[in-house]
């Protein structure tokens, strides 16, 4: 029997397409994109289309394991569940009893966007007084410029795109990140729109685009400082917008008279003509939209760049027009309640907060008490964390007893004790938010789940029964939570999401933020200068940029950008977007390659003084002299001597929001044949 079942995919993504499933005899045989989904409009990447075949695969982690040789070598041997939670109970009691119960430490992030999904987790840890982990290896720092700029992650609807007269996308990948976007920029073009990408290299994006600019990386602030001092200068500003909805003007408008265009051009290598072009673009090609990408926010002095970015779209007072303004997050725009997941109320007192970003020292450095239990789930941290030596240097350590929740085995199952089998969000019940477009989704299993896998709220649920935990919350069912999840979503019920299809939150279909001049800070306007949230806009030289003192000895500033068939660590399982995706690479501009002896496709070692890796070379102008770039991630088991790219990135954190630097990151290569 054939039947098509609706679901959404889970992955970090701001697209979160709606997809159908097709199934015969209760076993799927097909995904395509929903074509009744307003926004991703029926089809998928090429990254999730094959990947329900995953649901079958013998990568799949299928029963709970536990370890039988050393720490990284893989073997394991089957266990039942019930020995599973045996273990973890005495283990838990013994960490706490011994070394209290902050030396236990959960680590998970955004491997499944679901709301219980993500968050399930953490009401088990909070009740067991457990280290509180902070999640900030992806967008805090452009969570904070948000905030101190315009006070809520909020952005225009994608449909308002095709009437925007000047599309300015800066830092976004949209081809390989944000794909569903990319017809709406198309339509816009194809009604008269021009396009300018920033971008430090020649991405897919930038090659759509009418016209590339490269950017020296991190120097985004002091670009948005010359485009200000043009705007304003040459009054291209809403005298009545900038006086009745922003704070700052004055003092905006003092500091950003020092950003020539000449000095723009000494900082950022943009051309002065082209800073000059952008300015007068911005204002006369109306409505205009910048599209923000999150990538630049991973410098060193990430979220003061995000912060005077947004200040440009509130001088011209763009927001007025619907196709004007900016995109960059618009997830605040849900009436959801997510402390009903997570239940903070359970802690027995406030425990200490660890920065995801510094796994590595958190494992080998941190004190009283050490780490001596760690859980993960949702995520793959000996992949994705930034300086891997540290991280598998702590997660090889024989006294840390590791729990590793996971639908396939992967670089960091290998250095559990146990291994526990997770579904696949296709055998899931949960409730997603985009955080790109405006619609939510309730999904229920397309299939049940297989083998002997768990979903993390089945696991965490039980687990809290196992510990004798009698608080309510471990009785309830997903169908329950997801009530009190939307309960504060005013007009709506869990029967208005239960039949599976989209819900647009409670907004027109052309919704356009800010339009009347009413922002969501404390003041109610745009605040263009105030610092006590993130420092106010002014460019400062990152220790990792092209002026830093190190450069002598590290020359090259390395971009790990977004790899267009693999999602941070996720699909690198995949020997079909392997073959797409083709080898490790760096690619490097002709004279950097000449001056190094590096030929086309010879293999190089990329060095920081953090650690090294090796790739192949690929040669090429898309790159600036001075900048290599990797799209990146491969699982270090594909990568020669298991040594990926985050062997060469820091754990160094961002000015605001404690976020992860990895594009910051000064390097040399060399020839290694």
């Amino acid at each position: 029997m054939q039947e098509f079942k609706k679901t959404v995919c889970a992955h970090d993504c701001p697209d979160q397409c709606g997809m159908v499933v097709k199934l015969e005899n209760g076993k799927i045989v097909g995904v395509d994109g929903d074509k009744e989904h307003p926004m991703t409009q029926g089809f998928l990447c090429g990254k999730v289309k094959d990947e329900w075949e995953t649901v079958y695969s013998d990568k799949r982690v299928k029963f709970p394991m536990k370890r039988i040789g050393k720490k990284g070598e893989g073997r394991f041997e089957r266990i039942s569940w019930e020995e599973a939670f045996a273990t973890i109970k005495n283990k838990i009691n013994e960490t706490s009893e011994k070394f209290g119960s902050e030396s236990i430490m959960p680590y998970s992030y955004a491997g499944n966007m679901g709301l219980i999904a993500r968050k399930i987790g953490d009401r088990f840890f909070h009740k067991l007084g457990a280290s509180r982990l902070d999640r900030t290896i992806c967008s805090t720092a452009s969570t904070a410029g948000i905030e101190a700029s315009i006070g809520a992650e909020l952005s225009p609807s994608w449909n308002n795109i095709e009437n925007s007269k000047f599309i300015l996308i800066w830092g976004s990948n949209i081809v390989s990140t944000n794909v569903h976007l990319l017809p709406f920029v198309k339509k816009a073009q194809e009604n008269g729109a021009e396009v300018f990408c920033i971008d430090p290299y020649r991405n897919r994006t930038a090659k759509m685009s009418d016209k590339h600019i490269p950017i020296r990386p991190g120097t985004d602030t002091a670009l948005a400082l010359g485009i200000i001092r043009e705007i304003i200068n040459n009054k291209f500003y809403d005298e009545h917008f900038v006086k009745n909805s922003t704070n700052g003007f004055e003092e905006l408008s003092e500091a950003c008279q020092s950003y020539t265009l000449e000095k723009v051009e000494e900082i950022t290598g943009i051309p002065a003509n082209l800073t000059k072009e952008i300015a007068k673009k911005l204002h006369s090609a109306q409505p205009s939209l910048i599209k923000i990408g999150i990538g630049m926010s991973r410098q060193i002095y990430g979220a003061t760049a995000i912060r005077t970015i947004y200040a440009i779209p509130c001088l011209l007072g763009s927001w007025k027009q619907v196709g004007g303004g900016a995109i960059l997050e618009s997830g605040g725009i849900f009436d959801v309640d997510t402390s009903v997941v997570t239940r903070e109320d359970l802690e027995p007192k406030e425990t200490r907060l660890i920065n995801m970003v510094e796994l590595g020292k958190a494992l080998t450095e941190l004190k009283n008490p050490p780490v001596k239990f760690l859980f993960v789930w949702n995520s793959n941290p000996a992949i994705v964390c930034p300086d891997s030596s540290k991280v598998i240097a702590g997660l090889k350590r024989e006294d840390l007893f590791t729990v590793v929740h996971e639908r396939i085995w992967s670089d960091t199952t290998k250095f559990a004790d146990l291994v526990l089998p997770s579904t696949i969000y296709y055998e899931n019940t949960d409730f997603y938010k985009s955080y790109g477009h405006h619609f939510a989704q309730m999904t229920k299993p397309v299939v049940e789940p297989q083998f002997e896998t768990k979903s993390n709220f089945e696991l965490f649920q039980t687990l809290g029964k196992v510990m004798g935990f009698e608080d309510e919350c471990f009785d309830e069912t997903e169908e329950e939570l997801i009530s009190k999840i939307i309960k504060p979503w005013e007009g709506k019920t869990i029967s208005d999401f239960e039949v599976g299809e989209p819900v647009r939150a409670k907004i027109p279909e052309h919704y356009q933020p800010f339009a009347d001049g009413k922002f969501y800070t404390k003041s109610g306007k745009a605040e263009l200068w105030d610092n006590s949230l993130v420092d106010s806009p002014n460019y400062k030289p990152s220790p990792e940029g092209h002026q830093a003192a190190k450069i002598k000895k590290f020359p090259l500033q390395l971009i790990t950008g977004a790899s267009h068939n693999f999602l941070n660590s996720s699909f690198g399982e995949s020997e079909k977007n392997r073959k797409r995706e083709k080898e490790p690479k760096i690619k490097i501009n002709p004279q950097d390659a000449q001056k190094r002896g590096i030929s086309n496709g010879s293999e190089v070692k990329l060095y920081s003084e953090n650690g090294y890796c090796f790739l192949k070379a690929e040669i090429t102008e898309d790159v600036k002299k001075g900048i290599v770039v990797s799209e990146s991630l491969w699982w270090n088991e594909k990568t020669k001597e298991t040594r990926g790219l985050n062997f060469v990135t820091s754990s160094k954190i961002t000015d605001f929001g404690g976020c992860s630097t990895i594009h910051a990151n000064l390097v040399e290569v060399m020839t290694n044949d």
